[in-house]
């Protein structure tokens, strides 16, 4: 197995992004038009009701909208991460493509259902190994003894978070394998040897991703602080619906920079250029 550079992997594909910009553009229409969408839907329906709920909470219909607006999150938290795995996928066939070819993203669109269910599995069962450190407070939650134990029990999740995050990483190269083996049980299982000795390197990379994520936040804010009027000038619909398309922004050039790293870190350790 080849070693690897984290800070050249994470160069390669921090160049690679930034290289890119139809990609980014794309997948900022992608979740762009998503969120906006979950906006419009989300005031339409929880202004009505809030107003309601302030005429007469005490009803029956009172009750029934607060389980309305459950479902209507639950709902809209689905759809956005079916969009974030579209998008994923989306990303990854990208990166495989144009390592030195030219493409063709209609193309690119049209093979994404070749492979959009595997990334889904996949995904979910990445990132599914965060809900360790919750069974521990789910327990105690039930037997009603958190406050007799809770230094113990603030140390115990960070050590189940410190394992859920090495599993995550041994498994996170399932992904981009995927592409190549189109096997679920077969990715995860080369991912988890191809990890090992390796998962530092990676956390590495994802450390520096997380810098810029920040650094993207901080922008933001700075944005937001610059025009302090536009909050009394701008229906409040308006102003999210900007943030929401500022995020999404940010959010596109994050995606490309993660799946890019991933992909080459891959790449590296099978010692392809």
């Amino acid at each position: 197995m080849k070693k690897i550079s984290a800070l050249e992997v994470f160069s390669k594909a921090f160049y690679f992004t930034f290289s890119s910009f139809d990609l980014i553009f794309l997948i900022f229409l992608i979740t762009g038009i998503t969120n906006t969408i979950s906006l419009i839907i989300l005031s339409s329906y929880t202004i009505p009701t809030t107003v309601i709920n302030e005429i007469n909470p005490d009803t029956i219909a009172y009750k029934e909208n607060e389980f309305n607006t459950l479902i209507l999150w639950i709902g809209i938290v689905i759809f956005s991460v079916l969009v974030s795995v579209l998008s994923a996928t989306i990303a990854y066939l990208y990166v495989f493509t144009k390592r030195g070819r030219k493409t063709n993203l209609l193309k690119i669109l049209y093979k994404t259902k070749d492979y959009y269910i595997g990334v889904l599995i996949l995904g979910l069962i990445i990132f599914s190994v965060f809900l360790i450190p919750a069974a521990p407070f789910l327990i105690l939650f039930l037997i009603q003894l958190y406050g007799s134990f809770a230094d113990l029990m603030i140390i115990l999740f960070f050590i189940l978070l410190a394992i859920a995050l090495y599993i995550h990483l041994r498994l996170s190269l399932s992904l981009p394998i995927y592409f190549k083996r189109k096997n679920i049980k077969e990715s995860l299982k080369e991912s988890w040897k191809l990890m090992k000795g390796n998962v530092f390197k990676l956390f590495l990379i994802l450390v520096l991703i997380t810098l810029i994520s920040l650094g993207f936040v901080f922008v933001e804010m700075l944005i937001i602080s610059m025009f302090p009027p536009i909050y009394f000038l701008v229906d409040f619909f308006v102003l999210d619906v900007v943030l929401s398309i500022i995020s999404s922004f940010f959010g596109s050039i994050i995606t490309v920079l993660s799946i890019s790293a991933h992909v080459f870190f891959y790449l590296k350790l099978k010692g392809k250029k």
